[in-house]
């Protein structure tokens, strides 16, 4: 028998290691969960084009391109916060990240243009990656943020941009939660369509001291149409389709507003994701029921099966576990 040589033998050796960490690896993929796939970057900016939302038009080019620009942004948010719910074996099925109070920020940018002028960026919306809270906003370089809001968000602000001191963010005097910005769910009636859409925004830039309070509807029809529409891609179909069309055409009566479903749905996302997540692995939850609608599992929220519309892409609160 001939000696192996020096580089045979390396080469097996090489080999046999090299297979052992493949079983290695395969058998620590197969016990954790899939990995974390919300942004791993402390700040994320994400622009949100509304040049032409004035246009009163419907479909054709230019409202296929309108409902476009803002699916794109809807889209983005949801990724930088959300990853695959672990057991659901569906990309339309999304968590908010595992860790908690990591300060991460999401900064929309808002680009109009005024009175046909040029694009500019007048308001800039800022949201927690952890659970997709508006936390507060700036307009026309004047900063604000919600009273209860705990993340250091000018410091964050300040540590992206370079900045040597930190912006100053006057409080609202007012918490960002529904029962203190719009108790009476009037928001239900407020339509989406582009032009609309964009004068809300346009009014939002030119918020003062002494109109704080008069926005607070507003900022809760806002908050609908990014941090709820990441949530629910119910949400986010429908304002798209009345920002393409002027109204929805999937439902007979062809509204433009969520109405009372829309914000049942706001208000239940957390007894949702709780659905979401009992029964991913084939257990039982105690149902939820939205505007007369009742939601018993997870395969509802992604198919709408039973009689029930579907919510995917849906973006679940992890917290809302039991």
């Amino acid at each position: 028998m001939k000696p192996i040589s020096a580089v045979r033998r390396a080469g097996r050796r090489l080999g046999t290691l090299l297979l052992t960490l493949l079983a290695t690896c395969i058998l620590v993929t197969a016990g954790t969960a899939p990995a974390q796939a919300e942004t791993s970057q402390r700040y994320t900016v994400i622009d949100w084009h509304m040049e032409g939302y004035d246009d009163t038009g419907s479909g054709g080019n230019a409202g296929a391109d309108r409902a476009n620009r803002y699916r794109q942004m809807v889209a983005r948010l949801r990724a930088a916060s959300g990853h695959e719910m672990t057991g659901a074996d569906s990309p339309a099925m999304m968590d908010t990240p595992v860790r908690r109070d990591t300060n991460r920020v999401i900064e929309v940018r808002v680009w109009t243009n005024e009175y046909d002028g040029p694009s500019e960026c007048h308001v800039k919306l800022y949201f927690s990656v952890d659970d997709m809270y508006l936390l507060g906003f700036t307009v026309r370089g004047q900063h604000w943020q919600f009273s209860d809001t705990t993340l250091p968000l000018a410091h964050e602000v300040q540590q992206h941009y370079g900045m040597t001191n930190a912006p100053i963010f006057t409080s609202l005097r007012y918490r960002g939660n529904y029962p203190t910005l719009d108790p009476d769910n009037e928001r239900r009636n407020f339509g989406y369509e582009s032009d609309t859409l964009r004068r809300r925004m346009l009014d939002l830039s030119y918020l003062t001291e002494a109109r704080r309070l008069a926005h607070r509807g507003n900022l809760a029809y806002i908050i609908g149409a990014t941090a709820e529409a990441a949530r629910f891609g119910w949400i986010e179909n429908r304002i798209a389709a009345a920002i393409e069309l002027r109204y929805d055409p999937s439902d007979p009566n062809h509204p433009a507003h969520l109405g009372n479903f829309g914000v049942g749905l706001q208000t239940q996302w957390s007894a949702l994701s709780r659905v979401a997540h009992q029964t991913v692995h084939g257990g039982n939850a105690a149902p939820v029921i939205v505007d007369g609608r009742r939601y018993l599992n997870i395969t509802q929220m992604r198919l709408g099966t039973g009689g029930v519309p579907r919510l995917a892409p849906f973006l679940g609160l992890y917290d809302s576990r039991s």
